[in-house]
């Protein structure tokens, strides 16, 4: 006897992370004269990530960002996990003229580009809310972009380009 053939195209485990996996459904059919028909019907299903933060920006960011209001500059630390939209997902850091600050980063939106995140500060006298975007420029290159409200209630905007260092 020879051997049999394989049940489909698909190698055994072929399938991974975010790929399309196809599904095959026989639907059998009842005809009114008692005959059975069936029909096959593929279906193409994506298989959802695991988390919503893009592998591309998981790992630590560093670099200096400027304050527009004031020109200040400060060495600003970015470390990005894994995990869902309204979970913390990160750390922020920052060393100003003031002292150091640390927050903590929790996901509000990700595209393949993009990652946005608020931020509670933890430590420091920095502003206590705010907003972190991070923009993917390149693999190693992402431009940072906070927004803010200071308790005087003026609005604290900051920017820069942070490298990956890990």
């Amino acid at each position: 006897m020879g051997k049999a053939a394989p049940r489909s195209g698909r190698r055994r485990g072929s399938t991974g992370r975010g790929r399309t996996r196809e599904h095959t459904i026989i639907v059998a059919l009842i005809v009114a004269a008692g005959g059975i028909a069936a029909a096959v019907i593929t279906t193409r299903c994506q298989a959802a990530p695991p988390n919503a933060v893009p592998s591309a920006f998981q790992g630590t960011w560093q670099g200096w960002t400027t304050q527009r209001d004031s020109g200040a500059s400060d060495r600003t630390t970015i470390t990005v996990r894994t995990g869902d939209v309204h979970q913390d997902v990160g750390e922020s850091a920052y060393d100003v003229a003031a002292g150091k600050c640390h927050g903590v980063l929790t996901l509000s939106g990700a595209a393949s580009t993009t990652l946005e995140m608020v931020e509670r500060i933890d430590a420091g006298p920095c502003v206590p809310t705010g907003s972190v975007t991070l923009t993917l420029k390149t693999a190693n290159e992402a431009a940072y972009l906070y927004t803010g409200d200071k308790k005087s209630g003026t609005r604290q905007t900051a920017d820069g380009i942070l490298r990956k260092v890990g």
